[in-house]
C-alpha cells in the first residue's frame, strides 16, 4: 500500500480481505518482499489512525502478529 492511496481506497482493499494473505508474505524469504509488506501494513495503520483497531485486530486474528515477532 502506497501513501499516494486515498482512504477509500484503503478502505477498499481491507474490506477485500487482504490482510490475512498480505500478513501470510512475512513468511517468504525474500527480504525485499518483506520490506514491502511490512512498508505496507506501517502504510495502512498510519491512513487508518485512530480507527486502527480493526485493523490491529484482524493482523491479530490470521497470526500477523506472532510472524512480525519472529522478524524481530
Amino acid at each position: 500500500m502506497s501513501l499516494t492511496c486515498s482512504v477509500p481506497q484503503v478502505d477498499f482493499v481491507i474490506q477485500s480481505g487482504v490482510i490475512t494473505p498480505f500478513c501470510n508474505l512475512l513468511n517468504v524469504k525474500d527480504t525485499q518482499v518483506v520490506q514491502v509488506v511490512l512498508d505496507g501494513i506501517h502504510n495502512i495503520l498510519k491512513m487508518a489512525g485512530d480507527d486502527s483497531e480493526p485493523i490491529c485486530t484482524a493482523i491479530e486474528e490470521c497470526g500477523g502478529t506472532g510472524l512480525l515477532l519472529i522478524l524481530f
